[in-house]
């Protein structure tokens, strides 16, 4: 199963989300890891097929204040 990793500022999701969607991919899971104490990284896991296909959208988001745009 092809998967595709793309690493986003946090100003780049809205635009890239829809672009998935809009080409048929499907929100399948979020996501989020604290890899170190002063970030945290979410992952949005988009699904498409047949052919099956997963891209995850990695956006770091500091961990004293995380926000993502809507």
């Amino acid at each position: 199963m092809p998967r595709t990793t793309i690493d986003l500022e946090p100003g780049e999701l809205p635009e890239r989300t829809a672009r998935l969607l809009a080409d048929g991919h499907r929100l399948a899971l979020v996501a989020a890891h604290h890899d170190d104490p002063a970030t945290v990284r979410v992952v949005y896991l988009f699904l498409q097929g047949p052919p099956d296909t997963r891209t995850e959208l990695h956006v770091r988001l500091d961990a004293g204040a995380p926000a993502v745009p809507t």
